[in-house]
């Protein structure tokens, strides 16, 4: 709730009793996040932009598995 009314500079009140669940929702889903470097380095995952035709290979390999 901080996060959004921060975000969307709206009062904690506003956002307590006159948005509705599905707006805060809404709302909430569009706000960027920030991944740390140490979640990624323990994650440690390859991203493949599946729009580029050089990445055809590893997209079939990754399906196939």
């Amino acid at each position: 709730m901080a996060g959004m009314a921060k975000g969307y500079n709206l009062s904690f009140d506003y956002v307590l009793y006159e948005m509705s669940y599905s707006n805060i929702i809404m709302y909430s889903s569009v706000l960027p996040s920030y991944d740390s470097d140490s979640d990624n380095d323990k994650k440690n995952n390859e991203i493949i932009d599946a729009d580029d035709p050089a990445n055809k290979e590893k997209i079939k390999r990754l399906l196939d598995n």
